[in-house]
């Protein structure tokens, strides 16, 4: 697939910026969305466990709420790493 700035016709990357690596990497794979919708950048890896893809985003949300930690990973997927540091003070 030939993305303008992205690819070139032979599908070798044109723009290396991390946001456009990140988007032609992960792009319809662990349930991100096509590279247009931004998700490869969006959900790449995070926090000490370099948790990557919307799906796990979305497992790890899950696991949180049933745990009563009410937080939106999806929406805010930066979030890990607070999360990662308030789990290892409340130790």
């Amino acid at each position: 697939m030939v993305r303008d700035g992205v690819m070139a016709s032979d599908g070798t990357l044109v723009d290396y910026s991390g946001e456009n690596v990140f988007n032609s990497v992960y792009a319809n794979r662990n349930g991100n969305g096509a590279y247009a919708s931004g998700d490869g950048d969006r959900f790449k890896g995070h926090g000490l466990l370099q948790i990557t893809g919307r799906t796990n985003f979305q497992e790890v949300q899950n696991r949180l709420q049933a745990q009563g930690i009410d937080v939106d990973l999806i929406s805010n997927p930066e979030l890990v790493k607070a999360v990662e540091a308030f789990l290892s003070e409340s130790k």
